[in-house]
């Protein structure tokens, strides 16, 4: 074959993994040859600070940290990883299920979630966990919850911070809504006294009475009968 500029040669855009690439030893001044697939799968497993496929003149890249395993570096420094089992980690090198997300050391762990038609971290729905704080946050101004069960909602929390069960419309503005045929105190409790330690706005009942605390330590009562 004739010399020819490397530049000149077509651009070849879709090589197949049994393609080779001509490789000059300089020691033994001979050529050789390397398949596509064995040029990537002799890459070294790498470390996070020296990825076995890095950007040149970069320690950013993927590398294997272990067996089965692979994981991913910016600025020499582990940052996500799939382990052997197939679980994924943001943050930790040791994922406690299918997908682990770890805040750095001092620092809070948040999770944001956004659509495409309301971009940005103001508008997005946020996961926070710092020390013995977690929450569940929708951002948007005019954001709410929902829970549900079955494909259906059965909860709804608003922008307005009014907890709606059963119904997602509020009625009235009552900050606890039920839309349902009755509320259900499931334990009896008897105040020793109309002093008896309170919070005005609590209720309780016993087989006889149902009382109301109208005010700090104060209690009211009304008798109830069958009928």
């Amino acid at each position: 074959m004739a010399n020819i500029k490397i530049t000149d040669l077509t651009a070849y855009t879709d090589p197949l993994n049994t393609d080779v690439l001509p490789i000059v030893d300089v020691t033994s001044d001979t050529t050789k040859k390397v398949s596509i697939a064995n040029l990537l799968k002799n890459a070294s497993s790498g470390t996070a600070a020296a990825p076995g496929i890095a950007f040149d003149g970069d320690n950013t890249g993927i590398y294997r940290p272990g067996a089965d395993e692979l994981a991913v570096a910016t600025d020499g420094i582990e940052r996500a990883r799939i382990d052997s089992s197939g679980n994924a980690a943001i943050g930790t090198s040791n994922p406690g299920g299918n997908l682990h997300v770890q805040g750095a050391a001092g620092d809070a762990c948040r999770f944001y979630m956004t659509d495409g038609d309301a971009p940005g971290v103001s508008n997005s729905l946020l996961l926070y966990k710092s020390g013995n704080t977690s929450s569940i946050t929708d951002r948007s101004a005019s954001g709410f919850l929902t829970f549900g069960t079955a494909d259906t909602e059965r909860v709804r929390l608003d922008s307005s911070g009014r907890l709606l069960v059963g119904t997602s419309s509020d009625s009235g503005g009552a900050l606890l809504q039920v839309s349902g045929d009755r509320i259900r105190v499931g334990t009896a409790k008897t105040p020793a006294s109309a002093s008896d330690t309170g919070t005005a706005g609590e209720i309780c009942w016993d087989a006889s009475y149902i009382y109301v605390c109208t005010a700090t330590n104060t209690w009211k009562r009304t008798a109830i009968s069958t009928w």
